[in-house]
């Protein structure tokens, strides 16, 4: 077998059972043979391989050939058989032969195919193209050939007991019907195309068409795992969630585990258009958006440890294609967001930036000085210290309002991203704040940020308040370009 890893033929010989060994086969030929052949010696002494298949696992068109070398003394040349052959689908049972016409152009005899050949210099050859058009029509197993002997008294052909599996050397045999299920996900190079379904020879593809693919490298055994291969489109995670605006690629490590441990490269199509990013390009995609991964028990995996799912460095973005492409060293899901939603509770606002550029572009043009219009004339009755915020001049209605405490402007996280179109993300430990580019981290109780690498004093500390997260308006605010203008007679922040 050239170059092939027989460990897997081994043990699928051995998962056969001890009555698949070679030696016992020809035992069963002994029980169909005329009294006057049989005697306690193996009519057959060996099976060749007369193709050059380097797998020995076979598809549409193939050329098959094998050779069963004979005892003469036990099949005498000149002897007529006929093969039916067929696929053993059961590793444990040899009922589970099921005859089909495995390659082209056999003759037929009661329902089943056959080949008829005579015994010349102690062997016969079964060859031929197989039969299975699309690589849909065989069931996955092992060839298997049950042998019909004529019978002179009878003038009938008499079948042995039982198939016989094509299997060489007990250790390399004869595979048709591995393919992959239809579906969503398609797999290139198509499996007829690899040397070693053993231990693959170059990279294998997964695609899910408009969103991305999966790349893994060479040394893969998808002979072993044909049953687990059949979990294909279930396990293969490749989709964007408009609900969360969120990539996702990964393996189910329960149904696909041969590929849950590899490393492969997940590459997103359309990935920034589909985010509703703009301006990225090669050299700054990094800071728009944000990569995650969950664990294996769906548990967001922490910033420290992310590089040792994912190689960071390695990851590129081509903006002419929109394609992302990130490394990862071994599987569960990876994701991806706009910055600051790797995982875990994103909020993202719909306000724009370039309205509120717009406004104070237009303020330039005309030489005003004053601030933009405050809003509406009247005052919020609001409760307690809950104050009124304004942006661009209309005002901005709040499930839970932002409040006063000492003296500033406290907003919840999720107020803030709702009323001013940023992304905010809470990982249990820290705020990161991202908009345009920009990044703030903020950490409940401390004094300071950083700002885009920059620490920075806060005004006021955020906190965790009821299980919200609050955050100081006008640090956030003027850190991200905008102007706070606080309204004491209307009880009232204005931004603009």
């Amino acid at each position: 077998m050239k170059g092939v890893n027989k460990t897997m033929g081994f043990a699928l010989v051995r998962g056969y059972g001890r009555a698949l060994a070679l030696v016992l086969w020809v035992l069963v030929l002994l029980a169909a043979l005329p009294a006057s052949r049989a005697s306690a010696q193996t009519p057959i002494t060996s099976l060749v391989f007369e193709d050059e298949d380097d797998d020995h696992v076979y598809f549409n068109n193939d050329d098959f050939g094998v050779t069963v070398n004979f005892d003469t003394e036990q099949i005498p040349n000149d002897t007529t058989l006929r093969v039916v052959t067929g696929v053993i689908t059961d590793p444990d049972d040899l009922e589970s032969f099921q005859p089909i016409q495995v390659l082209q152009g056999m003759q037929e005899m009661d329902g089943e195919h056959y080949v008829e050949q005579t015994v010349a210099g102690g062997s016969i050859t079964v060859s031929g193209q197989i039969n299975n058009p699309g690589n849909e029509t065989l069931p996955t197993g092992v060839v298997g050939f049950l042998f019909y002997f004529y019978e002179e008294t009878t003038g009938s052909w008499e079948p042995a007991p039982e198939p016989m599996p094509v299997v060489v050397d007990e250790e390399e045999p004869a595979i048709v019907g591995i393919k992959v299920p239809s579906g969503n996900i398609s797999v290139s190079p198509g499996l007829h195309e690899f040397n070693n379904l053993y231990d693959t020879e170059k990279d294998i593809t997964f695609t899910r068409q408009g969103v991305g693919r999966i790349t893994f490298g060479p040394g893969l055994d998808i002979v072993g795992n044909r049953a687990q291969l059949m979990q294909l489109q279930t396990g293969v995670t490749l989709r964007y969630d408009a609900s969360t605006n969120t990539l996702s690629g990964g393996i189910d490590g329960d149904s696909l585990g041969f590929l849950a441990a590899e490393g492969a490269i997940i590459k997103f199509f359309n990935a920034m258009d589909q985010l509703g990013l703009s301006g990225v390009t090669s050299t700054n995609f990094r800071d728009h958006i944000q990569v995650g991964a969950l664990d294996d028990n769906g548990d967001p995996v922490s910033e420290a440890d992310l590089p040792s799912w994912i190689d960071l460095d390695g990851m590129s973005y081509d903006e002419e294609t929109d394609t992302l492409a990130i490394p990862v060293n071994h599987f569960s899901t990876y994701t991806v967001k706009p910055a600051g939603g790797a995982a875990g509770e994103v909020e993202k606002g719909q306000t724009t930036r370039r309205s509120r550029r717009e406004i104070v572009r237009h303020w330039i043009l005309t030489g005003r000085d004053d601030p933009p219009p405050v809003g509406p004339p009247d005052r919020l009755d609001l409760p307690g210290n809950q104050v009124d915020l304004v942006l661009d001049g209309k005002r901005v209605d709040f499930d839970v309002q932002p409040f006063l405490e000492k003296g500033r402007t406290m907003i919840p996280a999720r107020q803030l991203a709702d009323a001013l179109g940023y992304t905010v993300y809470w990982d249990g430990t820290r705020v990161r704040i991202w908009k345009f580019g920009h990044v703030m981290f903020i950490t409940p109780g401390e004094n300071q940020a950083l700002v885009d690498g920059v620490p920075k004093p806060l005004d006021a500390p955020a906190r965790v308040v009821d299980g919200r997260i609050v955050l100081p308006l006008r640090f956030i605010a003027e850190n991200f370009g905008l102007k706070v203008l606080w309204k004491e007679e209307l009880n009232r922040v204005v931004l603009y």
